[in-house]
This record gives structure tokens, sequence and C-alpha cells, in this order.
């Protein structure tokens, strides 16, 4: 599985811009890796956005719902109080559930 998303392959990327904030962090100043997944979301609301969705309120009021099978973090270094990162979250495939 590659660390990057394959935008010729799958063009549903979807990007968020965090600034690590002090709550999310331990004493040391490291952020916690609970909150990976947090960032990771605000990331899929932005690929909804960019596919032209108004937020999950819209979808699931239609009887649509987005479950996540599968979550891979890769960290290639510690997080730091005030960094400033972009997280990118993509789908791989996507079916109709059971």
């Amino acid at each position: 599985m590659t660390d990057q998303p394959d935008s010729n392959h799958n063009p549903l990327v979807g990007e968020a811009r965090v600034t690590v904030r002090y709550p999310e962090c331990d004493p040391a100043g490291v952020a916690h890796h609970s909150v990976f997944a947090v960032w990771m979301e605000l990331a899929r609301g932005e690929l909804l956005r960019k596919e032209g969705y108004d937020g999950y309120r819209a979808l699931t009021d239609s009887g649509i719902f987005f479950v996540v099978a599968r979550s891979n973090i890769l960290v290639r270094r510690a997080v730091l109080y005030e960094d400033e990162l972009i997280v990118r979250t993509w789908v791989e495939r996507s079916g109709r559930g059971k």
C-alpha cells in the first residue's frame, strides 16, 4: 500500500490544514496519536465538500452513510505543538454495503 494517493487512478482526495493545538499534546508538546483520527475526519469532510456534498447531514438525511473500513496512519516524525500540517485522506475503493 502506498502512503500517497494516486490522483491519476483515484481523484477522491481531501486535504485539511491543521495547526496542532495545546490540548492535543502531552506535557512534552507532542501531539497524542488519538487526535490523528480527528484530523483525518476533517480531511474527509473536505473531500466530501470538494465532491459537491454539503456535509454529512445532507448525505445521511438522504440515506447515504460512509463507513471507514480501514484506516492507516503514517507518521514520519513527531508532531509537535503549533506544527502546521496538511492532513490528506483518500478513497481507495468504494462499494455498496450489505
